[in-house]
């Protein structure tokens, strides 16, 4: 009986374990430099966070891509 209970709460446990850093999600501030300076583009996560990255930041008003630095915390 014993057994059973202690196999029990140990599968709880993982199962817990599991869905608790199953739902981290990467984030990071994000900011492109433009005339020596930073400019804020704010919190970016998961996918979208990748993605601008990847891409860099887009100005229409100037047609410019920008290469984007972003730091966890």
């Amino acid at each position: 009986m014993k057994n059973t209970k202690k196999m029990k709460t140990l599968l709880l446990a993982t199962g817990f374990a599991v869905v608790l850093f199953s739902s981290c999600n990467k984030c990071a501030e994000c900011h492109y430099d433009y005339n020596d300076e930073e400019i804020e583009l704010g919190e970016f996560c998961g996918d979208d966070l990748e993605a601008i990255e990847n891409d860099g930041f887009h100005n229409t008003a100037n047609d410019t891509t920008y290469e984007v630095h972003c730091h966890e915390h």
